[in-house]
């Protein structure tokens, strides 16, 4: 017993006495052992254990490197092949992809380094004269890419994927005739390589050669019919001819080949959502759902397409699912995201869009989103600076092209809009709203007659649209075609008698200089719908107007009760009491309803908005924080707040700010709110911020002199000052008396003198 323990003894001592060397060996023969037997992953440990023993030991490496893109892990399977590129000059199979790496990366310096390297210890190396010439055709250095190409020799001739590499050096310098039949000797050579036909496919598509293009797919799916490769280039061949019918039978063919593949059943159902066929789309993933089980890209497209048609239910429960069973599922993730915005809670859905930007900083529709979410919070330069970024990572989506030509429009930069519009018209020649936002870019930029003209084919095509007669009449007054103008309006008010865009244009249109006809005309809206507040409040201003003051009050009151959010009922009805004389019994009315109702709103608005009118504006300012102490989130109060703080010499910009986003988030497309936004930004002296606000709000409120008049102070303070005088002529002109008419009045002589 006692030599068998002696035997151990001495064992260990040998083997705890062994080199370092002798210690990265074994681990490193036994890693290649483990190769030979397909363990990949007890091999990278054995390897990992040699490199830790020898951080320069190439051999490892160079073999974790390979084993690591074996197993699908390329950033560190490059991180291994460089160190052992670096490490050993000799073996060029290491060399070769540390080069393709830099290439692929486009880092165009460090590849020729590596390829110098390469073909100074093997001149004749055909990979590396190979890569080579691929980086020299990249660079734009034909010549020298052929040169590469030529001093491999005869073997040039006989391979497929140097003659697709001179191939594409022919079709560089446009030698079309030569590019195309090396392509096609490339072909005869190795007819059983896809990616052959493939090169001669995308030179002929770039060429626009249709018919050889339609030829050659039809000889690559006779000769792979079981490829749905094939059948995707077919499907995108035919969608780039706008036949769909042939299309949608080459992706059907995709599913026929590889049934069980979900891949090819979500392209179909893209395929289908793009060319409004949504119920096509909705059936194709039900059955996918059934054939293919609780697969959560399937279900997240499903999900997707129920939001879109507003079944919230559906699409929410779907999305539950997905996320239960994969937390970090990005579609899923993204229609957590769109449900925020649904609810408006655009501030709380911030974060999730920036982590989504920095967890898939290449996917281009959390960009987008963001890009809403910033529009909806009337921030409107981080919108277009989102959308950009969508952009750039995919220029052919017409989504993206509409959403900014939309920005530039807000920001009144109209021939940047046009240009956008007409791109997404190009990708999308069925977007609405691209067309739309075209048509008012061109009414934006003074060219009426082209919008007359581009309008007027609009609505042919769609003959009951209300947004088009809308733009089609404003483009009529634009050429002083009074008559079309009203005409369009009419129609308009037939198809939708509420409008009450329309029926503000009819009235200055109309009954100018004729407040009872103006009267009878609001009242014979207000008979057919009763329920509109905007219509009450219309009528308000044409009685105050006509002096009938209590009929106007009665108009404000049913305003105020249909619309309780809108802040215009209050502040009219306070500042007419205080015109009529009639302030202090209308106080004593609100402070009842606040004795017996401490949280009562609708009383502390009142009050307010009483103080307000009276130029009590501290006062006011303490009403509407109690307001706010009821209902946080109440927007009326908080926009007026934010009015005034911007408006006190001392006030917090910040926290009017900080108000007047809460009222922006609540009401995106309310005008006041908008011009509130805008003051505020304004008294920042943040003009470009200011401006697209304003721009927002006049588009609700076309030809509002207030805000037309806040519009121009910020254009001249941007430096625009050509414009803002213009705009102020316009508005002194048309409107015998406003709050601000003194102001804006002194403001135009002082541009006007500056001109001058």
């Amino acid at each position: 017993m006692r030599i068998y323990i002696i035997l151990a003894l001495c064992f260990c001592l040998l083997v705890s006495c062994s080199s370092p060397d002798e210690k990265k060996e074994r681990h490193y023969l036994k890693a290649m052992e483990y190769v030979k037997q397909d363990k990949a992953r007890a091999a990278i440990l054995e390897l990992r254990n040699a490199i830790q023993i020898d951080a320069a030991y190439a051999n490892a490496r160079y073999q974790l490197g390979l084993l690591y893109l074996d197993e699908g892990n390329p950033q560190n399977a490059f991180r291994e092949l460089l160190r052992a590129a670096d490490l050993d000059h000799t073996n060029l199979d290491a060399n070769l992809k540390a080069a393709e790496y830099y290439l692929i990366t486009r880092q165009k310096d460090e590849c020729r380094k590596v390829v110098e390297r390469i073909l100074q210890n093997d001149p004749g190396y055909v990979d590396g004269l190979a890569l080579l010439a691929n980086l020299e055709l990249i660079e734009g250095n034909f010549d020298a890419a052929m040169t590469a190409i030529d001093k491999i020799g005869s073997a040039a001739e006989s391979s497929d994927r140097l003659l697709n590499i001179k191939g594409r050096i022919y079709a560089a310098q446009q030698k079309w005739a030569d590019a195309e039949s090396t392509f096609r000797k490339a072909i005869d050579i190795n007819s059983e390589n896809l990616n052959n036909y493939q090169l001669l496919l995308a030179m002929v598509q770039s060429r626009n050669e249709v018919d050889k293009a339609k030829t050659l797919l039809d000889q690559m799916v006779e000769k792979f019919p079981r490829n749905p490769q094939v059948y995707l280039l077919q499907a995108n061949f035919y969608r780039s001819q706008n036949d769909s019918e042939q299309a949608e039978a080459a992706l059907l063919k995709t599913i026929e080949v590889e049934p069980d593949t979900a891949q090819f059943r979500l392209i179909l159902a893209d395929f289908y959502i793009q060319t409004n066929a949504t119920d096509k789309a909705e059936s194709l993933l039900l059955q996918a759902t059934a054939e293919i089980p609780e697969n959560n890209d399937i279900m997240a497209m499903l999900a997707r397409i129920y939001f879109e048609q507003k079944k919230y239910a559906e699409s929410q429960d779907l999305v539950d699912t997905i996320i239960e069973a994969e937390p970090d599922h990005k579609e899923a993730k993204l229609l957590l995201v769109r449900f925020m915005m649904k609810d408006g809670e655009n501030l709380q859905a911030k974060p999730l869009l920036l982590k989504m930007n920095k967890d898939y900083p290449q996917w281009a529709e959390p960009y987008f989103y963001f890009g809403l979410v910033h529009l909806n919070l009337g921030e409107v330069e981080l919108a277009q600076q989102s959308v950009a970024k969508a952009i750039q990572l995919n220029n052919y989506n017409d989504r993206y092209h509409t959403l900014m030509a939309q920005i530039l429009q807000i920001q009144g930069e109209y021939e940047g809009a046009q240009k956008e519009a007409s791109v997404a018209l190009q990708l999308n020649p069925k977007n609405f709203r691209a067309a739309l936002i075209l048509s008012r870019a061109l009414i934006g930029s003074k060219k009426f007659a082209d919008a007359v003209a581009f309008l007027t084919e609009m609505e042919k095509q769609v003959p009951e649209n209300i947004e088009i007669k809308g733009s089609l009449a404003l483009a009529y007054l634009g050429i002083k075609d009074r008559e079309n103008a009203e005409k369009t309006l009419d129609r308009l008010l037939e198809m939708e008698p509420g409008n009450n865009k329309a029926i503000s244009l009819l009235l200055a249109l109309k009954f100018q200089n004729d407040l009872p006809g103006a009267e009878k005309f609001v009242e014979e809206r207000i008979s057919l719908f009763p329920d509109n507040g905007g219509l009450y409040l219309l009528l308000g201003d044409i009685l105050v107007k006509g002096q009938k003051h209590d009929n106007a009050l009665l108009a404000y009151e049913n305003a105020q009760r249909l619309n309780p959010e809108d802040m215009q009922p209050y502040l009219k009805t306070g500042r007419l009491l205080v015109a009529m004389g009639r302030k202090d019994e209308a106080m004593a009315q609100y402070r009842s309803m606040v004795e017996k109702q401490p949280d009562s709103i609708v009383g502390r608005m009142g009050i307010a908005t009483l103080l307000e009118a009276e130029g009590k504006n501290a006062e006011a300012m303490e009403q509407y924080r109690k307001v706010l102490a009821i209902k946080s989130d109440f927007a009326p109060a908080a926009n007026n707040l934010a009015w005034q703080i911007a408006s006190s010499a001392d006030g917090d910009l910040g926290e009017a700010l900080k108000l007047a986003m809460m009222a922006k988030q609540a009401f995106p497309e309310e005008p006041h709110i908008a011009d509130t936004l805008g003051w505020v930004h304004y008294k920042r002296k943040s003009y470009s911020l200011a401006i697209p606000q304003f721009e927002i709000a006049l588009n609700n409120r076309p030809n509002d002199p207030i805000i037309s008049y806040h519009l121009a102070q910020a254009l001249a303070a941007n430096g625009n000052k050509d414009r803002a005088v213009e705009l102020l002529e316009t508005i002194l002109r048309d409107n015998e008396t406003f709050a601000e008419k003194a102001a804006a009045a002194e403001l135009l002589r002082v541009l006007k003198q500056g001109q001058g």
